[in-house]
C-alpha cells in the first residue's frame, strides 16, 4: 500500500493525553512526599517498575509531577521569605551576645564564607582594550590572514576598531573623549 503524498506532508496532530488513572495520581501525591518508588509501589498496588516507568516515560505523569513539585516549592520558598526577617534578627541577637557558632550559618547563607576577592581587570583602560578586542572578534574582522599579506597594517581592521572605540567612548566615556573621538 503506497502513502498518500498530501497525508505524508500533513504535520502530526498535537499530543492529546489520557487523564492519569488514580493509581498514578495517589503515585505523584506519595512521591511529593517523599516516599521511594518502592515505597509508593506498595502502597498503591503496583509493581516499583511500573512506578519507575511513569516516572521517566510517561509525559503527563512527568509533567503533571513537576508542576505539582514546583507550587509546592514555591509555596515553601514563600513560607520561608516570611521568616527571613525574624531569622536575621535572631542570628544578629546570638551574635551579639557572643554566640560565635551562630556566625556561621549566615557567613555560608550569604556566600561570605570561603569568600576570595573577586577575580578581574581593574584598570579600565585594559578592560576597554579587551572589550574592543571581543567586539572585533565576534565580527570576525580579519586580523591573522591579513598580517600575511601586509605585517603591518591592516586598514579595515584598523577602520572598525576605531568605529567600535569610538562607540564604546560615546557609551561609556566621559565627555571630553567622546568630543576628542569625534574630532579625530
Amino acid at each position: 500500500m503506497c502513502a498518500n503524498p498530501s497525508n505524508s506532508q500533513q504535520k502530526p496532530p498535537a499530543f492529546r493525553p489520557k487523564p492519569l488513572s488514580i493509581e498514578q495520581e495517589n503515585a505523584i501525591d506519595l512521591l511529593l512526599l517523599g516516599q521511594s518508588d518502592r515505597g509508593v509501589a506498595e502502597a498503591i498496588g503496583v509493581t516499583r517498575w511500573s512506578v519507575q516507568q511513569w516516572r521517566t516515560s510517561h509525559p503527563l505523569f512527568i509533567t503533571t509531577l513537576a508542576q505539582r513539585r514546583e507550587s509546592l516549592f514555591s509555596g515553601t520558598v514563600d513560607r520561608l521569605r516570611a521568616l527571613l526577617s525574624q531569622t536575621v534578627d535572631n542570628i544578629r541577637k546570638a551574635i551579639t551576645e557572643g554566640d560565635v557558632a551562630a556566625s556561621f550559618p549566615l557567613l555560608k547563607a550569604t556566600g561570605i564564607h570561603g569568600f576570595c576577592l573577586p577575580v578581574g581587570e581593574l584598570d579600565p583602560q585594559k578592560c576597554f582594550d579587551d572589550v574592543v578586542m571581543r567586539l572585533l572578534a565576534q565580527e570576525k574582522v580579519p586580523d591573522q590572514l591579513d598580517l600575511l599579506i601586509d605585517p603591518l597594517r591592516n586598514p579595515e581592521r584598523d577602520r572598525r576598531k576605531e568605529e567600535i572605540e569610538a562607540e564604546l567612548r560615546a557609551e561609556f566615556g566621559q565627555e571630553d573623549q567622546v568630543q576628542l573621538a569625534t574630532i579625530e
